[in-house]
């Protein structure tokens, strides 16, 4: 075995790395054991079904970059909440809408009341009785008298002048007895001639009389027999009466987004009273009164003067959500550009870390052939002992570093299938493989030259942008509907209407229309402080200024995402092609350097050094790899073009640098 002169140095330079490398990439402690869960029932839809995230099984040969990102697309949670979001906006624009509606307002009602009579109102009705009894006696005594009459004079007449019935006739009516008796005393002392004048005459009188007493007795008659009739339709007093008020209202009304409310109307009524128990007419005891039916058709107007006048005031929250639904669908937008950031980056780490394994996992092979061949020197005498120990305690950190990499490979393809929105059943081909590779780096020269332009060109662009300059002017929109509500409350309302009016019956009322009629009413408020419309104008205002913020701030954190991305793709393509060059190197120099040392021509410690500086410079270049393509990915992020449809974006969009203006790339 060659010794050289610097060997001591060496060693101490070899322990020191093994060290630190030991130190680094120990394996950590055993994590304390969390406690299970209980089990939970699984969500379900309206319908009953269950609400499972979806389980994968994926190929052996592992997931493109594109497939990742489709899924990611399907199932992240966080754009399914975005997704919602924008429905919920949409809902809530719908629901401002509600109020410009036209709206068709319809009322009946019906009210029937009974009540006791007053103790008045029923002494007129017992007045009303007694005093048709009375006339009822009165007439029943004339027309008994009548009948005495009547007969009476049919005795006289068939009775000589001078007989006693002559006399009687005065009993009842004196002028009718006296007449006779002038007649009969005219006839006695008469001569022959003059008597049978006399008795002509006495004769015409009589029958006369008794013409006249049966008139009399007929109309007696008929005054009784009316009033008898009379008390029996009017039958008892009555105790309580009854009052009956119908009513039909419909109305198509509009709030127009100037404020004025514009309602077409008919409506019509009814109107009854009566005492119960009887008919409607009077002389049956009713009350005598007819139903009344009365019909209106016109328009009701409200023109607000002051508060609520305008589309500021009136159309400020409607205007607002639809401005806010914009910017939620383009804060959807973005977030189907973060959901695809996010899964691009946690693939790339999948890729690193599956490298990662294969460059531990050929460290601990190469180790395995150093032990042999050191065992074998051992065996001959060229060697000491203690050399293969040092062998095994590079192997054992070699093997450390592999079970490392191998836990952080599980890691990153659980991160995977959380970014992806999958779930797992244990099973291993339930997690996800990286089958794409690194992209290609692009030229560094031309990238510099060209992200000069990058900040002015694309920061427009960006959806988050956007949805925050939206959000600012929904801001703007309802401060202005706020400060309308500083003016006092003038409202004019003004109604026109045609009439139609009848008893009895509608078809009565509908022949004739009456009008128009018209009303006019002003209404004025002003609140003296008005603090309740200040407040909300100054909630309102502080709303905006913060959005306004926001928007602003926005703006500069994307110029500078930008330009910070760009300068760091820039010197990470620096990083990568350095780093591909000391892979490059330390490959051929450690092939070599094994080649020396089974010919004894190279020392143990140069051959573990040169296998580590080629572990640490693959490690390396694909650590530059990642941020190469994360970087790639990220730029095109905060340059709006990783994401420009709303379906997935293809593989160049994944994995290029975006075009410039001209379609260009560098």
């Amino acid at each position: 075995m060659t010794r050289r002169p610097a060997l001591c140095l060496q060693l101490t330079l070899v322990l020191t790395v093994m060290l630190a490398v030991s130190s680094d990439g120990a394996a950590p402690a055993a994590a304390a054991p969390q406690e299970r869960s209980p089990a939970r029932t699984p969500p379900t839809t309206a319908d009953g079904t269950s609400e499972q995230p979806p389980i994968v099984t994926f190929d052996a040969t592992g997931i493109g970059v594109v497939d990742a990102v489709r899924l990611a697309l399907e199932h992240d949670p966080n754009l399914q909440l975005a997704r919602e979001d924008v429905r919920q906006r949409e809902g809530q624009a719908q629901e401002q809408r509600g109020p410009f509606d036209l709206t068709l307002n319809a009322l009946a009602s019906y009210e029937y009341r009974l009540q006791e009579l007053t103790e008045t109102r029923k002494e007129s009705q017992r007045t009303q009785r007694r005093t048709l009894q009375e006339n009822l006696d009165e007439d029943t005594q004339a027309r008994q008298e009548a009948q005495v009459l009547l007969r009476r004079l049919e005795a006289v007449r068939r009775a000589p002048p001078g007989d006693e019935q002559a006399r009687r006739i005065s009993e009842i009516d004196q002028f009718l007895g006296t007449q006779l008796e002038i007649l009969d005393e005219l006839i006695t002392s008469a001569g022959p001639a003059e008597r049978a004048e006399l008795l002509r005459i006495r004769n015409d009188f009589l029958n006369d009389s008794i013409r006249g007493a049966r008139d009399g007795l007929q109309g007696v008659v008929d005054d009784v027999n009316r009033t008898e009739q009379t008390l029996r339709n009017l039958s008892d007093v009555p105790n309580d009466e009854v009052f009956y008020d119908g009513l039909a209202h419909v109305e198509l009304s509009r709030l127009f987004r100037s404020g004025i409310t514009v309602g077409p109307f008919l409506d019509g009524t009814i109107e009854g009273t009566n005492f119960k128990g009887k008919p409607r007419s009077a002389e049956l005891g009713g009350k005598g009164l007819e139903d009344l039916f009365t019909f209106r058709a016109g328009a009701n107007l409200l023109v607000p003067l002051g508060r609520r006048r305008g589309a500021d005031a009136t159309g400020a929250a409607e205007r607002a959500a639809h401005v806010d639904l914009d910017a939620s669908r383009l804060a959807f937008a973005h977030e189907r550009a973060v959901t695809v950031l996010t899964a691009i980056q946690a693939y790339w780490n999948l890729r690193a870390a599956q490298d990662s394994v294969d460059i531990a996992t050929r460290s601990v092979d190469l180790h395995e052939e150093i032990l042999k061949a050191t065992q074998a020197l051992v065996t001959g005498g060229e060697l000491p002992e203690i050399e293969a120990a040092r062998v095994r305690a590079s192997a054992a950190r070699a093997n450390a570093r592999l079970n490392q990499s191998r836990r952080t490979l599980h890691e990153a393809r659980a991160e995977l299938a959380r970014v992806l929105g999958v779930s797992t059943t244990g099973d291993d081909a339930t997690l996800p493989r990286a089958r794409d590779t690194f992209p290609s780096a692009p030229d560094r020269a031309a990238l510099q030259a060209w992200l000069q332009q990058i900040p002015t060109e694309t920061v427009e662009e960006r959806r988050d942008l956007a949805a925050a300059s939206r959000r600012e002017q929904a801001g703007a929109i309802l401060e202005r509907g706020a400060a309308t509500n500083l003016r006092p409350q003038i409202d004019l309302t003004a109604s026109s209407w045609y009439t139609a009016l009848a008893e009895r019956s509608v078809s009565d009322a509908v022949d004739r229309w009456v009008g128009p009629s018209a009303s006019f009413q002003l209404d004025f408020e002003k609140p003296l402080g008005n603090n309740l419309a200040k407040g909300q104008l100054l909630v309102r205002e502080a709303e905006r200024r913060e959005l306004e913020i926001v928007a602003r701030d926005t703006r500069r954190l994307i110029k500078l995402g930008v330009v910070r991305t760009a300068q760091s793709l820039a010197e990470t393509l620096a990083r990568v092609q350095e780093a591909g060059a000391a892979v490059e190197a330390y490959a051929t120099t450690l092939e070599g350097e094994v080649e020396r040392f089974r010919a004894g021509e190279a020392t143990l410690i140069d051959t573990l050094l040169t296998e580590q500086q080629r572990t640490d410079a693959d490690l390396a270049h694909v650590a530059a790899r990642q941020a190469a393509a994360q970087l790639i990915a990220q730029l095109r992020f905060e340059t709006a073009t990783l994401v420009t449809a709303d379906t997935a974006p293809a593989l160049d969009a994944l994995v290029t640098v975006p075009t410039r203006g001209d379609g260009s790339q560098p």
